[in-house]
């Protein structure tokens, strides 16, 4: 009686295993041929972000227009750019 238990047992225990180890096939699979696409081509993501940056550029550039004051003194942008020459690296 205990050995066909045992035998019983055993058996589902291989049924199990036999299983896990299609259920991890499958997964393994699953995840092998989705890293073979493009996911950013196929999102469209760079045309998105050139899209956002252009926007948020253009909401910036109002924002800092409206208030500030733009400098267009020639005399004042020069010494900007040779203090940035000397000091910035």
């Amino acid at each position: 009686m205990a050995t066909s238990l045992t035998f019983y047992a055993n058996r589902a225990y291989d049924k199990d295993s036999h299983k896990g180890l299609i259920l991890t096939g499958i997964f393994l699979t699953t995840l092998f041929l989705m890293n073979q696409l493009d996911w950013m081509k196929l999102f469209k993501v760079k045309q998105a972000t050139l899209k956002t940056e252009e926007k948020l550029g253009e909401l910036f550039w109002e924002i800092f227009k409206d208030n500030g004051e733009e400098v267009s003194d020639t005399l004042v942008i020069h010494q900007h750019q040779q203090y940035r020459e000397c000091y910035v690296r």
